[in-house]
């Protein structure tokens, strides 16, 4: 899986469903599995390039997202980039992602997430021009992986920068079916910050898949079957 080129994270949250909009207009520390944070939990290597990023959330303390020089041609590049004033003028930091940098050993961590109890993942992002590979899929984030029927979870862009996510099933492999839907949005305009959210449906059958961009409201949607 080709990940987003030259994207700024600043902060990734991801939560299984514990209420809507409507009921909690803030993010909810309950049931929270994954907290990235630019300012927390990084450790540097050589300056300013990042050899892990640990979770902040209490579920999984002791995950962390690692460096991977594995399959690269230049050892010490699966190191992305910690830049210190990315995001505006109050000076937070951001990591400068390039192609499949920072991974998670633990495959198992997130398989629930798809499986009936719903989620909902929220990313602070800032997207460049993107790297040459398979065409329209530039992942920021996700817990799966390509060449077989693996279920899971990913927040991409096109190449032109349209912001989209979708899930698996591992019912069959595509991009896409109706086993592996893909919800899109707005081109995001480059160098800038802009909050991002996927939300899945708790329950089984066809469950709604809702996409939002720089609103409460979401902007597409699609299904998916649980089964």
């Amino acid at each position: 899986m080709k990940t987003a080129a030259i994207a700024f994270c600043q902060l990734i949250h991801l939560f299984p469903c514990v209420a809507s909009a409507q009921d909690k207009p803030a993010l909810p520390a309950e049931g929270l599995v994954l907290d990235l944070n630019a300012e927390k939990g990084v450790v540097l290597e050589d300056g300013n390039r990042v050899a892990s990023w640990k979770n902040q959330a209490p579920a999984h303390p002791e995950m962390i997202f690692v460096k991977r020089d594995e399959g690269r041609k230049e050892a010490g590049s699966g190191r992305p980039t910690l830049r210190k004033n990315a995001a505006g003028k109050d000076g937070k930091p951001a990591i400068v992602f390039l192609q499949q940098e920072l991974v998670c050993m633990d495959e198992d961590a997130f398989d629930g997430l798809t499986t009936g109890k719903g989620h909902t993942w929220i990313a602070a992002i800032a997207v460049h021009d993107q790297r040459v590979g398979v065409k329209d899929v530039n992942s920021f984030f996700g817990n799966l992986r390509n060449g077989g029927k693996y279920e899971g979870i990913w927040g991409c862009t096109d190449d032109d920068n349209t912001v989209w996510w979708g899930t698996r099933n591992g019912r069959s492999f595509g991009r896409f079916d109706e086993n592996n839907p893909k919800v899109s949005g707005p081109v995001l305009e480059k160098g800038e910050f802009h909050v991002i959210a996927g939300r899945m449906e708790a329950g089984t059958g066809n469950v709604k898949l809702l996409l939002y961009a720089n609103s409460p409201d979401p902007i597409a949607s699609g299904d998916f079957p649980v089964a």
